[in-house]
């Protein structure tokens, strides 16, 4: 029997898959999936009772960007990072460090407790952020929009400074086999 939380469950799904198709349609970068979250987001923000399904729609995105990340450790694609490693560690080690600062800024300036504070701060996909979140029983709606709003600042300016730099260096940007399947 279909009740209401249940047709909310497949509202939500229908208006983010809606949104995700219209701003890929419309050629936006990322559109498909700026478009899902700006759309589901804008149901959930109107839709004050349950929804059913948001827990198995958590865990099949969790499992679809998993299935992407693993298809994507190809020899080849290790191989090129193999003289990268250095900068890679140091990256890393850079992000988490300034992930952890700001963390501890937004705990100390707002209502946030530490640990939420720290996962929306820290560097990483916005679902694996969320899931982790969820996992260690965090907030995982604070993460998930403090996360939204670094993505979309990120997908609206990333197309608008990669072609400065790509010009200056002269590279040309290679995309892997994955993405094209």
């Amino acid at each position: 029997m279909l009740t209401p939380d249940k047709f909310r469950g497949f509202a939500i799904l229908a208006s983010g898959l809606g949104g995700g198709i219209l701003l890929d349609q419309l050629g936006m970068t990322a559109g498909l999936f700026l478009g899902c979250m700006i759309a589901s987001g804008i149901f959930r923000m109107l839709t004050r009772e349950n929804i059913a399904y948001t827990n198995t729609y958590n865990q099949i995105g969790q499992v679809m960007i998993g299935l992407f990340i693993g298809n994507s450790f190809r020899l080849e694609v290790l191989e090129s990072l193999k003289l990268a490693l250095f900068p890679i560690f140091i990256q890393i080690i850079i992000l988490l460090a300034t992930g952890f600062v700001l963390g501890l800024i937004l705990a100390s300036r707002s209502v946030l407790d530490r640990s939420t504070s720290l996962l929306s701060s820290m560097p990483g996909g916005l679902p694996v952020m969320i899931g982790l979140a969820n996992d260690l029983r965090h907030d995982a709606g604070i993460v998930a929009v403090i996360h939204f709003f670094r993505v979309t600042v990120i997908v609206f300016t990333m197309p608008l400074v990669l072609p400065l730099f790509s010009e200056l260096e002269g590279v040309v940007v290679h995309e892997t086999e994955s993405l094209h399947e």
